[in-house]
């Protein structure tokens, strides 16, 4: 009777290993797109895809620009789920008030620090940008998520979390989706340039 159990254990473990591997074989493909913003200051966004949903990093500054990515979002075909933030500047940030027009179910996520720079800082910010944008900008903002550990799941597929040392801001984030070899790095890098 010891055999037959050890032997049970044994194809028990071999199913249960093979599960994953066929589980992690079966994830959707993923694909990257990145959305350049057209106004000043100029802002990126990057889009994950997988045959069904879409990631959004980051989200524009103006409401025009936000608005040209919610139509490259649209052409997609696919569900915006989540967004992340790199970090609290509003040329990353506050085109999340446009996207969450189209996308009321998409859950916007940052770091904690992050989360509440936003937060504190938005009146201040708002004050000195709203007499040179007027309509572009927005008068409030959406809730934002904390992102907690060190990946995020995405359909399947993982995003590592990278919190990066002070630089072109206190705090911030990149990340890096392994299967891509992409590292997306916010202002980590821009404009020729290493902060």
């Amino acid at each position: 009777m010891d055999t037959f159990w050890r032997n049970f254990a044994f194809g028990t473990s071999l199913l249960l290993a093979l599960a994953a591997v066929t589980s992690c074989a079966q994830a959707e493909p993923l694909e990257l797109q990145v959305h350049m913003g057209k106004r000043m200051p100029l802002a990126n966004s990057a889009i994950l895809l997988t045959p069904t949903n879409a990631l959004l990093i980051d989200a524009q500054f103006q409401a025009t620009d936000a608005r040209e990515l919610v139509a490259a979002l649209e052409a997609t075909k696919r569900e915006l789920t989540a967004i992340l933030l790199t970090h609290g500047h509003p040329d990353h940030v506050w085109g999340v008030v446009e996207v969450k027009k189209r996308y009321p179910d998409a859950v916007i996520y940052a770091r904690p620090a992050i989360k509440q720079e936003i937060e504190l800082e938005f009146r201040a910010r708002l004050l000195r940008w709203s007499e040179v944008y007027r309509d572009e900008v927005p008068s409030a903002l959406p809730e934002i998520e904390p992102l907690e550990g060190d990946v995020f799941p995405f359909e399947g597929h993982r995003l590592e979390v990278i919190d990066l040392e002070p630089a072109e801001t206190i705090h911030a984030t990149a990340f890096y989706v392994p299967e891509l070899k992409a590292y997306i790095a916010g202002d980590q890098a821009y404009h020729k340039f290493h902060a």
